[in-house]
């Protein structure tokens, strides 16, 4: 494999790939000026970029196409899997899961940390009720030096204001029970530290796994426009059309792509191929070496079944290895540099 920190293509149209208006030079405020798109997402470390792509379309793609992998538990789940830590793909999300007793919790992962929310265990602490009822300076005393041992507990990261409404729902919870003794436990903040991430994730909001699809028709479109031969686009540009237009609508409930999941991870890389025999177009994306997006496409000519010879394309995309991280291209087997695929 050719080894480069970063791959980038040479421009192919002068124009931009998505929108198709023409690109001015590399302007900073300039929506039509000319950006470097990676063709996998920068977010799980893309190494191959193109320039034929305006700022408009590269920043519209980008806030609602490429950030729809990490919204994919599968994803985030196989990049962990991969060797991958949570806080390289994610800056701040919520969700649920098991902790490392296989007890339900929920959890926030904030400043790349996964934490566990926190809850306060009634058995921490007794407040003194006297005929069900309880003096106002014991209840604020008591509220008072929870709230304090919580704040000195760096290992929390909890503001006042989430400190201040535990510290009220466990008393209100507590009281409603009826407390029998007067006994400040030493043990008030048990069970607040920072747990390890869970086991599975349950990601919180409205979770569309078809959306991971959009991310994944750019992939692929952005291949074979910047890679193929202008002899086989030709052939076949009817179906990056499709994949262009699936990405550009965005329409709900749309399937052109199946998903599997292999047993294991077979590389530390992402690939893109796409492969051109006979009458068939079979176009894949694997992210992280384990899960699979495939499509295949009916080739014709003039409305006659093509007869097109075998063509087969691949770009491989390693994700960091310490801080490393390394693309290719292989066509028909053999690698290329970006200055040989003008």
């Amino acid at each position: 494999m050719i080894e480069c920190a970063v791959m980038k293509l040479k421009s192919r149209f002068g124009k931009c790939i998505w929108c198709t208006n023409a690109l001015r030079p590399r302007t900073p405020d300039a929506p039509d000026a000319a950006t470097d798109e990676h063709i996998f997402p920068a977010r799980i470390f893309g190494a191959v970029s193109t320039p034929d792509c305006c700022k408009d379309c590269n920043n519209r793609l980008g806030d609602t196409v490429d950030i729809k992998i990490l919204a994919d538990e599968r994803i985030v789940l196989a990049a962990r899997e991969a060797g991958i830590k949570e806080h390289d793909l994610l800056s701040q999300y919520s969700g649920s899961g098991l902790d490392s007793q296989q007890r339900p919790a929920r959890y926030t992962v904030k400043h790349g940390r996964f934490r566990l929310n926190p809850t306060f265990q009634d058995q921490g602490f007794r407040i003194g009720l006297i005929n069900g009822t309880t003096f106002t300076p014991d209840l604020q005393n008591a509220k008072a030096k929870m709230t304090r041992l919580a704040e000195e507990d760096a290992s929390l990261q909890l503001t006042r204001e989430q400190i201040s409404t535990c510290v009220n729902d466990l008393f209100e919870a507590f009281l409603a029970k009826g407390g029998k003794e007067t006994v400040y436990c030493p043990k008030l903040k048990q069970r607040l530290q920072s747990g390890a991430g869970p086991t599975h994730i349950t990601l919180e909001g409205d979770y569309r796994p078809y959306e991971t699809q959009w991310a994944i028709a750019k992939i692929l479109y952005e291949t074979g426009i910047m890679l193929l031969p202008p002899e086989i686009f030709a052939k076949v540009g009817s179906a990056f059309d499709q994949l262009r237009r699936f990405v550009q609508t965005q329409t709900p409930g749309v399937s052109i792509l199946s998903y599997e999941s292999a047993r294991s991870n077979a590389d530390r890389c992402h690939s893109a191929e796409i492969h051109v025999c006979g009458t068939s177009l079979h176009c894949s994306v694997t992210l992280f070496g384990k899960l699979t997006w495939a499509t295949v496409f009916t080739v014709t000519e003039q409305g006659q079944p093509a007869n097109l010879e075998k063509f087969e394309l691949a770009i491989r995309n390693d994700f960091p290895f310490g801080a490393s991280k390394f693309a290719a291209v292989l066509i028909n087997g053999q690698n290329y540099r970006p200055d040989q695929l003008c």
